[in-house]
């Protein structure tokens, strides 16, 4: 995985191409605190999954998240409630 840094030294912008991000370096999606509906950290446009359709991580993300939660009514003493939420997003 290739990735770009930019930085200035010395008073001149300089630009270093890292040939082998480290994963730890890399961005990932999918999962229950990400993008629901994809499996942990599965989320990833195809060129970036191996041939077993694993990730392998970017260089950027966009996630987007928005839920809205309402108490319904008590029952045994426990509250009901309902849920809705739109998640969206990719890894590139």
């Amino acid at each position: 995985m290739k990735a770009a840094v930019f930085y200035e030294h010395g008073g001149r912008d300089v630009l270093k191409v890292v040939d082998d991000l480290p994963a730890s370096r890399r961005f990932f999606a999918g999962g229950s605190t990400t993008v629901r509906g994809f499996q942990l950290d599965r989320l990833a446009v195809p060129e970036l999954l191996n041939a077993d359709g694993f990730p392998l991580g970017g260089n950027a993300i966009v996630v987007i998240n928005a839920e809205v939660r309402r108490t319904m009514t008590r029952l045994f003493g426990w509250n009901l409630g309902a849920v809705a939420f739109l998640d969206a997003g990719n890894v590139f």
